[in-house]
């Protein structure tokens, strides 16, 4: 028997036979199995089920850090570890970006599934080459902005890897919102 083992947008191992069929889990090797490739396989997939679980609440914690220190990465490094990393792949395409200049927010965007980009108003959106890129705390965002970023993530059924919009917003004294 073959499977196929894929990481799911809501960082989840999904299994699927040779003919596409869903299943819940790698099944154990079965009297008709390759006696050493099966077993091999089996244990192999559950070392991945693993490495994937601690991996997946490493990087969670490590984009949470990176929300809150404002981290930035040129659109080089950015498709380098977003768009080219299978895993952050996943992260990726669940988040708000925007593009920074000076510290301050200017676009916003959001990684597709297929590889595209788009805007808050679902417009095609073509990523700088020069851009310096980092994830959108949604202080920084209209309350306009915010809304409608949270109502294309509904519409598309996306959940976000990590609290991004719908964490707290807490001004500074003295400091208002744009």
């Amino acid at each position: 028997r073959k499977f196929t083992v894929r990481l799911t947008p809501s960082l989840e191992l999904a299994v699927t036979t040779e003919a596409g069929k869903a299943v819940k889990s790698m099944p154990s090797p079965g009297k008709t199995d390759d006696a050493e490739k099966a077993p091999a396989a089996y244990e192999a997939y559950k070392a991945l089920k693993k490495q994937i679980k601690t991996t997946i609440t490493a990087q969670r914690a490590r984009l949470e850090m990176a929300l809150s220190a404002q981290r930035c990465w040129d659109a080089q490094a950015w498709r380098k570890l977003f768009v080219d990393n299978p895993i952050m792949h996943q992260f990726a395409i669940s988040l708000i970006w925007g593009i920074y200049e000076n510290g301050r927010l200017g676009e916003t965007f959001r990684y597709m599934e297929d590889g595209s980009f788009n805007t808050v108003d679902e417009e095609e959106y073509t990523l700088p080459d020069e851009a310096s890129i980092g994830l959108v705390h949604p202080i920084e965002l209209t309350d306009e902005a915010l809304a409608a970023w949270k109502q294309q993530l509904e519409d598309y059924e996306i959940t976000q890897s990590i609290d991004q919009l719908s964490r707290p917003i807490v001004p500074a004294p003295g400091r208002a919102r744009p």
